[in-house]
């Protein structure tokens, strides 16, 4: 019986192969060969083009191949725990993908600054409601600012903090302003002036007090196209 997970094998000195099996049967395989800039991408459609899920996976392969060529040491131990949250990630994800239902919400997300389509998670066990960005494959929550329509960075793990959307924390000025452009340089102040309140301070402050990482990596770097990488090991939602 085929078992899911996500499995590494080397070929060669400097090519693997990547796979990740949901629990649904879906599979993803990413291959990575000495000398080709662009990994090999196979599998099933709901999977690969999940940016967000494919990222997590390639960035697990990169990150196992490094600690395997690593012979001791603090920065072995680093790649180590780089891949097994990445893969972790990259598991979560695909869980939801497995549990995707009809229920669709247009609103900006928080991890590509896109004002798209977010698909509800059935039958998520750990609250808050879950939606994938059907633009990035981020997962997503409702921002608990009131009155705030926006959709927050969610992360894959029981969420124990609240969640805001990337105006609430000012990882943005505003969702609105991310597509525009200048004909002067003294429109950049009207740019950088942020819209909304940022109400996560206090969230940071306990999550800092005690002792954990940031609930989510910064947003900008989620919105570059290495999606997987900017979600990061601290949106596995521990907090």
């Amino acid at each position: 019986m085929t078992v899911s997970g996500i499995t590494y094998e080397p070929s060669g000195r400097d090519s693997y192969l990547c796979t990740l099996l949901t629990p649904a049967g879906a599979k993803l395989t990413i291959t990575v060969k000495a000398g080709d800039p662009k990994p090999e991408l196979n599998g099933d459609d709901v999977l690969t083009r999940n940016h967000a899920l494919v990222e997590n996976v390639r960035a697990f392969g990169e990150s196992e191949y490094s600690f395997r060529r690593m012979r001791a040491g603090d920065k072995r131990e680093s790649y180590r725990k780089r891949a097994d949250e990445h893969a972790q990630i990259a598991m979560g994800i695909g869980i939801m993908v497995d549990s995707l239902g009809d229920e669709l919400r247009v609103d900006w997300c928080s991890a590509c600054f896109k004002r798209t389509i977010h698909r509800r998670v059935e039958r998520w066990e750990h609250p808050p409601r879950a939606y994938l960005c059907e633009s990035c494959g981020a997962p997503t929550s409702p921002c608990v600012a009131p009155r705030c329509s926006n959709m927050a960075n969610r992360g894959v793990g029981r969420v124990r903090l609240p969640r805001y959307c990337a105006e609430h924390r000012h990882e943005i000025p505003g969702f609105d302003k991310a597509d525009m452009r200048f004909s002067q340089i003294d429109e950049y102040a009207d740019f950088l002036a942020f819209e909304r309140k940022d109400l996560s301070k206090a969230t940071r402050v306990a999550g800092a007090m005690a002792g954990t990482a940031a609930i989510v990596a910064p947003a900008a770097m989620v919105a570059a196209p290495a999606i997987g990488g900017a979600l990061g090991a601290s949106a596995l939602g521990v907090i």
